[in-house]
């Protein structure tokens, strides 16, 4: 199960070492996007770390470390995915049941191209909107996403938060070195 992070805005990032866990535990590609619109998706942790290093802490950060269920392993499979016409931003922890994907596309996108991204736009692009939260909650399940457009963000499916970060799940905690104690703050859901 991949994990999904969120890094609100005046929030320092998560240590090294986690970024590390997380990746170890999913290790199929990694990507991120800033409320400052800076995006980036990669097969390559350490340049993954080096791009994310010259985020400011005033930003809002959305990343996601990917363990492939639908799709291959390349970059254009990894999260969070774009869509330019409206400058949204989501990203998915969990598989959609029932979802036909195609070319290579994950379970994630193609719900995200399909319905997520043209339903925002007849919303005025708004993540508030009540028919486009409708939607969303119509595919969500056990799922955990984030959308996030310019420095709006919104979270669905529960989250666990720890030093002020938002994570989809703990699975890559079991990653993280002895030295370094993880401590569970709080679930919180989001919807």
């Amino acid at each position: 199960m991949c994990v999904l992070c969120y890094k609100p805005k005046n929030i320092e990032l998560p240590p090294h070492k986690v970024l590390r866990a997380c990746c170890l535990a999913n290790p199929d590609g990694m990507g991120f996007a800033t409320s400052g619109g800076e995006y980036f998706r990669t097969l390559d942790f350490g340049e993954f770390c080096r791009r994310l290093s010259k985020i400011g802490k005033s930003e809002a950060v959305m990343f996601h470390f990917r363990l492939a269920t639908h799709g291959s392993v390349r970059t254009a499979n990894c999260h969070p995915f774009y869509d330019e016409s409206s400058e949204l931003f989501f990203a998915h922890n969990g598989v959609l049941p029932h979802v036909v994907v195609s070319n290579d596309m994950t379970d994630s996108e193609t719900v995200f191209r399909k319905h997520f991204a043209p339903v925002f736009q007849q919303c005025g692009n708004d993540l508030t909107d009540r028919y486009f939260n409708y939607v969303v909650k119509q595919f969500l399940g056990a799922s955990r996403f984030a959308f996030m457009h310019g420095s709006d963000v919104r979270l669905f499916g529960e989250y666990t938060l720890a030093d002020g970060v938002y994570y989809s799940n703990q699975r890559w905690c079991h990653y993280l070195h002895d030295s370094y104690r993880y401590m569970r703050l709080g679930a919180e859901t989001l919807n």
